[in-house]
């Protein structure tokens, strides 16, 4: 961890360093939390996660409902195979068919378990494009504000250590999203 902070405060003096010998334009910060949650996208790629995890409840909880009621007949045939009343040679066939149903069941928790886990994975994937995407998007925007200003640096305020009188741009960038929210 001070290792990284380490770094991260090299790689910083360098970078001012950098384009203060270039003569370039201002460092400035961007407060890339606050933009991703205005940006127009968000919302409606939170309520498309928000449906999906959802979806993805109501699918694992019938699941589970069937598993358990898979686990529940098979309790039901191994106390008929117990029956002292049976003849051997039916205990021998209620003893096989718990072996089949067990096996099966078995199969069946193990297919559930998977399909989840995929599931879960494709919730993950979809999260992950949509949060890129909206980033790739602010990232442009922050990108032409800075180009059209001349800023030669813009740092997301997370990155920051110390901050002595650099320029926040959020408030510019932010009107820009909600122009765009607007057409």
């Amino acid at each position: 961890m001070k290792r990284n902070i380490i770094i991260i405060c090299v790689m910083m003096m360098a970078i001012s360093v950098v384009a203060k010998e270039q003569n370039q334009g201002e460092i400035v910060v961007v407060d890339m939390s606050a933009l991703v949650k205005a940006y127009p996208g968000t919302e409606s790629s939170g309520a498309i996660l928000k449906d999906q995890v959802e979806e993805f409840e109501a699918e694992k909880n019938d699941m589970m409902k069937r598993l358990e009621e898979k686990q529940e007949a098979i309790q039901k045939l191994v106390m008929q195979s117990e029956d002292d009343a049976l003849s051997d040679e039916m205990a021998a066939k209620k003893k096989k068919e718990v072996e089949e149903e067990v096996m099966a069941f078995r199969l069946y928790r193990q297919d559930i378990m998977e399909r989840l886990k995929l599931r879960q994975q494709q919730i993950g994937d979809e999260k992950r494009r949509l949060q890129k995407r909206i980033f790739e998007n602010l990232s442009e925007i922050v990108a032409g504000h800075s180009k059209k200003k001349g800023y030669s640096m813009v740092i997301d305020v997370s990155a920051l250590i110390y901050n002595k009188g650099s320029i926040d741009i959020t408030k510019e960038v932010l009107k820009l999203v909600e122009k765009e929210k607007k057409d």
